[in-house]
């Protein structure tokens, strides 16, 4: 018994968006809310923010476009 081709279509479909999903990156504000400060212990920063992964980025400023960050 196989699979219809609906039904294998429906797989491909799965597999292709779980793909882009772990190929997207996050925007990181580093130092979160407060931006860069003083004083701010980093890697402890960095232990609270982890795990970090390729394409993620890494800003100092929040950008906001048309409302949105």
């Amino acid at each position: 018994m196989g699979f219809g081709p609906a039904t294998q279509g429906f797989i491909v479909l799965l597999l292709g968006t779980s793909v882009v999903a772990v190929c997207t990156g996050r925007a990181i504000v580093v130092g979160g809310s407060e931006n860069l400060e003083l004083g701010l212990d980093y890697p402890v920063w960095a232990h609270q923010n982890r795990p970090f992964y390729i394409n993620d980025t890494l800003g100092k400023y929040q950008l906001h476009i048309g409302g949105q960050i």
